[in-house]
């Protein structure tokens, strides 16, 4: 049952790690990754229920079981647990994904390093205050601005393609911008693999609608007769 229960750990350990290590790996090739956190929290949420179960069922036959990674739980599930909650908001995938956190909590503090899971708590605790106040500033602000896309034109070959969109910030003002995306991604597991969008232009609000646009070819797109090369 122990050896069962520490490969669980394992892998519950490295699930949690993959959307941080793919970040990570992909913030130098300027792409973006796009996890699919209904179908994540439920997993990692039945990973770690398994864990805490058969935990619970060594801690009842009296059994010591002390593995220094075991309290990395903490820190990496608090990670993915501001990630969930900035892509889902207030939603079920990110309420499913603090039940897993609050787990992970207990296996780091039951059969983890007593001191690191003490330290790496605290330090998600005060991480939480300034990040928590950072995204409910960020909810209320939004409240005040809407960005709509008004026109989505594909390249002639299909190999990208550019949204215009009005940016309406209220009292602020606003502003019209055109990015293009590339018509590409790779699909891994429960993660979605794409290119950064790469934002070509920004000019007055709502000029969107009646902005000359078009593809010279998929290399290059004419905003108000400039050409703007895309690479």
């Amino acid at each position: 049952m122990k050896k069962a229960f520490k490969i669980s750990l394992y892998f519950l350990l490295l699930f949690w790690a993959l959307p941080i290590i793919f970040r990570v790996i992909l913030f130098f090739f300027e792409m973006k990754l796009k996890t699919e956190y209904e179908i994540f929290s439920f997993i990692v949420t039945l990973m770690s229920l398994a864990s805490w179960a058969m935990g619970v069922i060594i801690k009842r036959k009296n059994e010591e079981m002390k593995e220094n990674f075991v309290s990395f739980l903490i820190p990496v599930s608090f990670i993915n647990l501001i990630f969930c909650f900035i892509d889902r908001g207030l939603s079920i995938s990110t309420g499913i994904t603090l039940f897993s956190f609050v787990l992970c909590i207990a296996l780091g503090f039951d059969f983890g390093n007593l001191m690191a899971s003490v330290i790496l708590s605290g330090i998600s605790g005060v991480i939480a205050i300034p990040i928590g106040g950072i995204l409910l500033l960020s909810s209320f602000f939004s409240g005040f601005s809407e960005n709509t896309i008004v026109k989505t034109l594909e390249s002639p070959n299909s190999i990208y393609r550019a949204e215009v969109i009005n940016s309406d910030q209220g009292a602020l003002g606003g502003s019209t911008f055109v990015d293009v995306y590339k018509n590409e991604s790779f699909d891994f597991l429960l993660f979605e693999i794409s290119k950064k969008p790469v934002r070509i232009y920004s000019g007055d609000f709502a000029e969107g609608e009646t902005m000359s646009i078009y593809w010279k070819d998929d290399n290059h797109l004419v905003i108000k007769s400039f050409v703007y090369p895309i690479k």
